[in-house]
């Protein structure tokens, strides 16, 4: 019973993951307290179009964008971001260099499953390559 429950929590892990494939978690981005996810997406797009001038993103490009967690004054919330395409996904993860060296740094992550974050912490922190 334990090897089930353990290969079916392991595929469940999968699926999740998998669901979030077109999905980037996005940090550095000003944040209001107001804000909804119209103006998200607005504050999204202008931002990486602005640091990456060949993007050209536009909202229909995007599927659907929101802030992580309730509104507190002095921390801006991540944005998970989901886009239409894959394509579109990985031309802003190739970008996400040139986002991190700007004077207020934009972070850009794939959006993981908690015990994918959890692992790849673990990796992260045991390699001295990463």
């Amino acid at each position: 019973m334990k090897s089930i429950a353990s290969a079916n929590e392991l595929h469940f892990i999968e699926v999740e993951q998998y669901s979030r494939r077109n999905n980037i978690r996005i940090e550095g981005i000003e944040d209001s307290e107001t804000e909804n996810y119209t103006e998200t997406s607005e504050k999204l797009i202008k931002t990486l179009n602005a640091h990456i001038p060949y993007l050209n993103l536009a909202k229909s490009d995007i599927d659907i964008s929101h802030r992580l967690g309730p509104f507190q004054p002095q921390k801006e919330r991540p944005i998970i971001i989901k886009l239409v395409s894959t394509m579109r996904r990985n031309q802003i993860m190739k970008a996400a260099k040139i986002l991190r060296s700007k004077p207020k740094p934009v972070y850009v992550n794939d959006h993981l499953t908690r015990t994918n974050a959890e692992v790849f912490a673990c990796v992260r922190k045991n390699s001295p390559i990463l």
